[in-house]
């Protein structure tokens, strides 16, 4: 603290607040044997950004050998933070809210009577005003676009019933990279 100032004092300018309110309802429902719809939808509501509605929906196929076939569409979204817009360097009061769009299809699946499981996952991600810092500027801004896709894959295998080992990789493409993304990234 400094001289005269007490721990816990308010720091001048940084009397700010935000509400925050959202909702969602999720679905599921069985076509039939083999095919499974996901829908849902989210509304948010912040008072410094207003109100947005977030929707997704997929598919799934239920195949054969317990394999599933997925396909995924979703929408993002994310509200600049009290910390982010008023607080501490490198804060910016004229930040917006983050938005995009995911694209995803994947396939799972079993072997071995269940013991080990796989799985492969495509994905594109199309998005803009994704927040970040700026070394730079020394403060937060909204990127502009983004446009990544990519690849994960995941396999694990049950020794017993106290013991599994996983490993997944992924492969992320970025046509605008940013700090602390890999393109590629092996978990064992």
């Amino acid at each position: 603290a400094k001289p005269g100032q007490q721990i816990g004092d308010r720091i001048p300018g940084v009397d700010k607040q935000m509400d925050e309110f959202a909702g969602y309802v999720d679905f599921r429902q069985d076509i039939n044997s083999w095919l499974s719809l996901d829908a849902g939808v989210r509304i948010d509501h912040h008072s410094h950004v207003g109100t947005e509605w977030i929707p997704q929906g997929g598919l799934a196929f239920h195949l054969p050998r317990q394999a599933e076939l997925k396909a995924m569409v979703s929408k993002g979204f994310r509200n600049p933070t009290i910390r982010e817009m008023y607080m501490f360097p490198p804060q910016n009061p004229d930040l917006k809210a983050e938005s995009l769009m995911n694209y995803e299809l994947s396939f799972t699946g079993q072997l071995l009577g269940g013991a080990m499981s796989y799985g492969v996952n495509l994905y594109y991600i199309n998005g803009d005003n994704i927040i970040m810092t700026d070394p730079a500027l020394r403060k937060n801004v909204n990127s502009g676009e983004i446009e990544n896709w990519g690849v994960e894959t995941n396999l694990g295998y049950h020794i017993n019933r106290h013991w599994q080992i996983n490993t997944n990789y992924s492969w992320l493409h970025m046509e605008n990279p940013v700090l602390a993304a890999p393109e590629h990234k092996l978990y064992a």
